[in-house]
């Protein structure tokens, strides 16, 4: 009876966290989040517009709205729930005086919400689309699955890396952001590296989310990077990143709580 009574506190204890993100982010009101859900979809429309504009051609496929939506996508599953998690932690800390509230009860309460909105975005991407007569259902759903359970899975792990850094020194907020918009342009968001030098692939490559971007975008295109994309050495990121994540916690469990 007292692991049941446990449970249903801890469960009581997340719905809590998830409301006051939902109700606090970016505008300090629930029509904040729509911001945080409208964000990604803003950067479809940029580089759509940028791409009309300029008359370029998509690196692959027939649509662009289809290619680029297929980059963003897992990259921001990656990118927020790094960055939403050491926002968290730094905006909750007031909380951890209450005993029935841990630093790792913030971290996934943060995460819960951006796997909500990395669907709600899919939906509303996959809607818009289907109005334009194109289609944003993969054709080998496993494969994006798989994808996006890697990018929150390595957003959790880095995200509570940087918090836990961000705590010994602000400087690794600011490092935090940096190091994902060196990503942004690293992962192949908007290029195929097709015929780029050997030299230079291998060092790209070390990147596990160009590997995460090409399995996603293998969902939609068939054959899409399978001589490019290794599962294996994703999932070996996500667990040792993990690893390394949830050991530097339980060492700085303390500082993280101040």
């Amino acid at each position: 009876m007292s692991a049941t009574i446990a449970v249903r506190n801890y469960i009581h204890v997340l719905q809590a966290l998830i409301l006051r993100d939902l109700k606090s982010r970016f505008l300090g009101s629930a029509w904040g989040y729509l911001l945080s859900i409208g964000w990604p979809l803003s950067h479809i429309v940029v580089l759509l517009t940028v791409h009309g504009v300029f008359g370029r051609l998509q690196p692959y496929g027939e649509s662009a709205a289809v290619w680029y939506s297929t980059g963003i996508v897992p990259f921001m599953a990656f990118s927020y729930t790094l960055r939403f998690i050491v926002l968290g932690l730094v905006q909750n800390t007031p909380l951890l005086s209450f005993p029935a509230v841990r630093v790792m009860d913030i971290i996934f309460a943060r995460a819960i919400v951006e796997i909500f909105s990395v669907a709600i975005v899919f939906a509303i991407i996959a809607t818009a689309l289907s109005f334009a007569g194109l289609s944003f259902i993969p054709e080998f759903p496993l494969y994006a699955f798989y994808a996006l359970a890697a990018s929150f899975c390595l957003g959790l792990a880095f995200g509570i890396i940087f918090a836990g850094l961000s705590k010994i020194s602000p400087a690794w907020n600011i490092v935090s952001m940096l190091f994902i918009m060196a990503l942004w342009t690293a992962s192949g968001i908007f290029f195929v590296p097709n015929n780029w030098p050997t030299l230079f692939l291998h060092i790209l490559y070390i990147n596990p989310i160009i590997h995460i971007i090409d399995i996603f975008r293998s969902a939609y295109f068939d054959g899409f990077a399978q001589d490019r994309a290794d599962w294996h050495y994703v999932l070996h990121w996500c667990l040792w990143s993990l690893f390394f994540a949830l050991l530097l916690e339980r060492g700085l469990r303390g500082r993280m709580a101040q």
